[in-house]
Formats: structure tokens, C-alpha cells, sequence
């Protein structure tokens, strides 16, 4: 672990800046994880007849890379229906955004997208 650590420290601002996107979500969601280099939010999904608690978004500070992970994407496909050019070409699979920068443009559309996920989550009441 240290030395992911280590390798984690140069992407700081990156981990922070992702990391104050999701703050605002705590008053709803339990804070499952935060570690100087994971910071993960959950909650109760309601699929089926019973309730299941999961990670619903995070932000993990990787070797070369920090990565948000908008799981509510997978239930709400349609809240990424507008993601731009630019944002798409940092995402890995349907719920993973890659940075090694801060970048203010991306970083608010990140923003705009996490907002909507959430609000097609609650409005299908899943979460």
C-alpha cells in the first residue's frame, strides 16, 4: 500500500478536486471509505423486493491516474446521454472517468453529471 501511496501523492490535487465534487452527496449517502487515496460513497439501492447496500461513486488515486466512479451510470444510463467528446474520451467501460490533471472545463461537466445521476436515481426511487 505505501508504495501506491507514494505513486498516488503526485495526483493529490486531481484526488481533492474529484473528491470535493462528490462532498456535497455526504448528507445522503454513508461515506463508506475515505483514505488519503480512496474515498468512496454508498448507499441503499432498492432493486427487487430488497434493499442492497453499494458503492455508488468514488474516487480512487491509481498509479499513473485518479479515477471517479459514477456507479449510478449503470442504473441510470440515460443521465450520460449528453456527455461530451472530450469527457468520453477519459472513460473506461460505462462508470469510470480517468484524470492525471486538473481540468476545470472537465471537471464541471463531471460535476453537472454526477447531479443528474443522482436525481434519475432518486426520481426512479433506487436510491
Amino acid at each position: 500500500m505505501r508504495a501506491a501511496a507514494k505513486a498516488s501523492s503526485a495526483f493529490l490535487p486531481v484526488f481533492e478536486a474529484l473528491k470535493q465534487i462528490l462532498k456535497p452527496y455526504e448528507k445522503n449517502l454513508k461515506i463508506m471509505e475515505d483514505t488519503p487515496v480512496r474515498y468512496t460513497l454508498g448507499g441503499t439501492i432498492q432493486m427487487g423486493k430488497r434493499p442492497k447496500e453499494s458503492m455508488l461513486m468514488a474516487v480512487y488515486s491509481m498509479k499513473n491516474y485518479v479515477s471517479i466512479h459514477l456507479m449510478p451510470l449503470y442504473i441510470s444510463p440515460e443521465s450520460g446521454d449528453e456527455i461530451s467528446a472530450e469527457l468520453q474520451k477519459r472513460r473506461q467501460g460505462k462508470a469510470c472517468f480517468n484524470f492525471a490533471e486538473v481540468d476545470p472545463k472537465l471537471f464541471k461537466e463531471i460535476e453537472a453529471l454526477v447531479k443528474k445521476c443522482i436525481t434519475a436515481c432518486k426520481a426512479k426511487k433506487l436510491i
